[in-house]
């Protein structure tokens, strides 16, 4: 019953109970009119009444609805498909001319390039230059082959005649177990080995056998470097990229690659400039290496000299003093030591020899700077001059050793 709900949902109620009022037109009648239309049925036949009422008024719109866009629809659809029939057709009737005009063409061609390749086999010279000139070979038997390619391109560059060396011979080393695959020899006696590989991909396993082979030879003191080429790639794995000549280990060890697109004629052009680099740089390191050792030679020479007499004057100095009784001798000695030293010390200041200065005695050779000095002051109008050091040092030829004690002489030294 109504009274048993809480208020609030009685007010819930009530608030439905007007919408159906409302919604009946009950709001539109009088109270007489009201009760009249109650009484002629319950409310649930009303409410029935009104619903199938405004139902079938619904279904009656929604059916001319629909009919009227299935109409529209209908027409616009089939106008669509009338215009994608039309454009196909075309589309397809383009689709067959070129393809005639292709196809055509491809004859054409054809029959243009059988007439080409029956040209260049009646000249077997003429391909055979294209080939090796345009045309990598890749497709090998086996493994062995395939290296064989690779090395005969240096073959080819070697004994062709290398421009900055006609002396130089290549050798055949890949059948010994090490010694990479060939040996240079240069005229000027420098001993190049060249590992190559024609491959894509180099391994690491490629670069270790490398190293063994030239750890090997540079402990026989077969070579003076050792040089690895790539043929196809300049990508080398835990190394470089050798695009150019990239150096390790002193400059003893050198890796170079070209890549893969260049033509057959482009890499020993490559290979060539790259063969070049090495020996330029070996050469001069030979020439540059017998300087420094026929300088290292005279400079022992000297310093053995001066060892050796620093050695003796400090035995005799100690027996000096040891042994008055021998003290005339060992004087006579020292004196004779002294001469000798001073002519050394001559010998050394007019010819800049570089010695070990722990050799020297600084008195001794002092005295003989000296003595140097008065020549020159004597010979030269800057002699007695205020500056006159400045311009000995410009005047006369001295090592770096000799113008820095200069700077410690004074003239009452003079």
């Amino acid at each position: 019953m109504f009274i048993n709900y809480s208020e609030q949902v009685q007010k819930v109620i009530i608030s439905l109970g007007e919408a159906l009022f409302n919604h009946l037109g009950f709001n539109e009648l009088s109270e007489e009119e009201i009760l009249i239309k109650y009484n002629r049925g319950s409310s649930i036949e009303l409410i029935r009444s009104n619903y199938e009422d405004t139902i079938k008024q619904l279904q009656e719109n929604n059916d001319e609805t629909i009919q009227a866009t299935k109409k529209m629809y209908t027409g616009i659809i089939s106008d669509l498909e009338n215009k994608i029939s039309m454009n196909d057709k075309i589309m397809e009737r383009k689709i067959l001319d070129v393809m005639e005009s292709k196809e055509e063409y491809f004859k054409l061609e054809k029959k243009n390039l059988e007439i080409e390749i029956e040209k260049l086999k009646e000249n077997q010279d003429v391909k055979d230059m294209i080939e090796e000139r345009f045309c990598d070979k890749k497709d090998f038997k086996n493994p062995t082959e395939q290296g064989d390619y690779a090395e005969k391109v240096f073959d080819s560059i070697v004994e062709k005649g290398l421009p900055f060396d006609n002396k130089a011979r290549i050798e055949d080393t890949s059948g010994d177990g090490g010694s990479g695959d060939r040996i240079i020899k240069f005229g000027n006696g420098i001993v190049l080995m060249v590992e190559v590989k024609n491959k894509d991909i180099i391994k690491k396993s490629d670069i270790d056998e490398f190293e063994g082979h030239y750890t090997k030879d540079f402990k026989e003191n077969k070579i003076d470097c050792a040089m690895f080429c790539s043929y196809r790639t300049p990508t080398i794995p835990n190394r470089c990229k050798a695009v150019v000549n990239r150096y390790f280990e002193n400059d003893k060890v050198v890796y170079f690659g070209v890549n893969d697109n260049l033509t057959p004629i482009e890499k020993k052009e490559k290979f060539l400039q790259s063969i070049e680099e090495v020996y330029i740089k070996l050469s001069d390191k030979k020439e540059n290496d017998k300087v420094k050792e026929t300088v290292n030679n005279v400079n022992n020479i000297y310093n053995l000299h001066l060892k050796d007499l620093k050695e003796q004057k400090v035995f005799h100095t100690e027996k000096v003093k040891d042994s008055e009784k021998d003290n005339k001798y060992h004087s006579g000695k020292l004196s004779e030591i002294d001469k000798r030293l001073n002519l050394l010390y001559r010998d050394i200041q007019n010819n800049k020899i570089e010695i070990d200065k722990t050799l020297l005695d600084d008195k001794l050779y002092k005295v003989q700077l000296i003595e140097r000095v008065k020549e020159w002051r004597e010979k030269s109008e800057n002699g007695m001059k205020k500056d006159w050091k400045k311009f000995m040092k410009k005047e006369v030829d001295m090592s770096e050793y000799d113008k820095q004690k200069l700077t410690g002489i004074k003239v009452s030294d003079l």
